[in-house]
């Protein structure tokens, strides 16, 4: 969602299975992890660049789930970016895109209106 608000990270998504995903994020995301499991301080005293610090409050409002919407965290994050992939990159209609993740994802089927909602609110979809 970052990616999508102008924050160019440099990863390339594609849909995989059930959602989108990046192979080198994932890579680097394992990376990380070992990293400061091996006790790498390296990040100890960075601030974000401004550029990318003046788009998070945008995408932190994006981000949170909303009230009465009763599913994980997790699950909320995946139905922003399983709708916000399939309406920009696969090219699907707002109908056609809920109606696919209603088939290959129906622990989702409840939020996808508020999701869609939430998307077009903060910008990132018209």
């Amino acid at each position: 969602m970052a990616q999508a608000a102008g924050i160019n990270l440099g990863y390339h998504y594609s849909w995989y299975i059930k959602g989108p995903y990046s192979t080198g994020l994932t890579q680097d995301y394992y990376q990380l992890a070992e990293a400061l499991r091996s006790g790498d301080q390296s990040h100890v005293g960075k601030d974000l660049h401004p550029n990318f610090a003046a788009v998070l409050p945008r995408i932190e409002s994006l981000l949170a789930r909303p009230n009465g919407i009763s599913v994980a965290s997790h699950n909320w994050y995946e139905a922003l970016a399983s709708l916000h992939f399939l309406i920009t990159c696969s090219k699907k209609d707002e109908d056609g895109a809920k109606l696919f993740l209603k088939q290959v994802k129906p622990h989702l089927s409840g939020v996808l209106d508020v999701a869609l909602s939430r998307l077009k609110m903060s910008g990132l979809l018209a």
